[in-house]
């Protein structure tokens, strides 16, 4: 859940016919503003809340590899003369189609906050980025 998911919550409530009852057509007069929306979280005690990953630190030698395989291509392309145009870096990443949040509201204090999907959390395609020595190229490759 995030602030637009309150907001539009909140308009979709004041659209019930109970509410339009007892506030009539306050739906078209309400702002839903970043200053109802904080005093609202405040009243019943929620926050924003990011998800936390885990993430692995580099190892200290990473940078001195990446500067000896630098060194390496640097080189190797001045003693077999290849162009720069001649020189291609290309990765593949998924992108999934239901892509969870970083951001919930949840109540203050809660020590774990579960993050919802749809349950189609592995449904992805592939992007393939290609990058000659100073150009850039973009391909979506399969879905899965």
């Amino acid at each position: 859940m995030t602030y637009t998911t309150v907001k539009i919550t909140m308009f979709d409530i004041l659209k019930e016919p109970e509410m339009t009852a007892l506030y009539g057509n306050s739906a078209e007069n309400f702002k839903a503003s970043f200053r109802w929306l904080t005093s609202f979280m405040k009243r019943y005690k929620l926050s924003l809340r990011r998800r936390m990953k885990i993430s692995q630190k580099l190892l200290k030698q990473t940078e001195k590899s990446l500067e000896e395989f630098y060194q390496f291509i640097t080189c190797l392309r001045i003693k077999k003369t290849f162009e720069f145009r001649n020189i291609f870096n290309m990765d593949e990443t998924p992108v999934y189609f239901d892509m969870a949040g970083n951001f919930t509201i949840n109540v203050i204090g809660d020590k774990t906050v579960h993050v919802r999907g749809t349950g189609n959390e592995k449904n992805r395609f592939t992007v393939v980025l290609t990058c000659e020595a100073g150009k850039f190229f973009f391909f979506i490759s399969d879905f899965t």
